[in-house]
């Protein structure tokens, strides 16, 4: 059997549209790292939006979604979220 690359992690990733960003996270650039060592994978998804009560439920719809692929017998699905700050407008005046 032909091992699993990350280009078949991400094509199955991609199949799963995210509730609230009513997209899929590839597209969104919200997976950050796929791994494959032999018959497991990992996979690293950082959201850009406060979710720490979602991330458990999204890793295992994640981590099902990779165990679906044939050669893949574990997954490990980290989920975590980074908010960054908007910069201001420029040439806004203060009242």
């Amino acid at each position: 059997m032909a091992e699993v690359t990350q280009a078949q992690i991400e094509e199955q990733l991609a199949t799963y549209v995210d509730p609230y960003l009513e997209r899929d996270l590839v597209s969104t650039k919200c997976v950050k790292d796929i791994s494959v060592d032999g018959d497991s994978a990992s996979v690293s998804v950082v959201l850009g939006f406060p979710a720490s009560g979602y991330h458990a439920e999204l890793a295992e719809k994640l981590k099902g979604l990779v165990e679906s692929i044939d050669g893949i017998n574990t997954a490990k699905v980290d989920v975590s979220t980074k908010v960054s700050a908007h910069s201001a407008q420029k040439g806004v005046k203060h009242i």
